[in-house]
């Protein structure tokens, strides 16, 4: 699936802490690097969905092929 990253996200109103803040009746500059103003791909929010949907927000089990993954992750 193809993503548009130049699609423009408002933020605005979003309570987003960078957009809506106010210190002592000034403005917050934003000035950070570490938050993405990027649209969350469907996928992402589709299993985010999903997984709210279940109502089971406990520690899951990880299977062995978790173990693969995180193994190859590092290497």
């Amino acid at each position: 699936m193809k993503y548009d990253f130049n699609e423009i996200y408002q933020r605005i109103a979003s309570e987003k802490w960078e957009y809506d803040s106010v210190i002592n009746g000034f403005p917050v500059i934003p000035m950070s690097v570490a938050d993405t103003d990027l649209v969350s791909p469907v996928e992402v929010r589709q299993a985010l969905i999903e997984v709210c949907n279940r109502r089971e927000f406990g520690y899951p089990a990880y299977h062995d092929d978790f173990k693969d993954v995180l193994a190859s992750w590092y290497d």
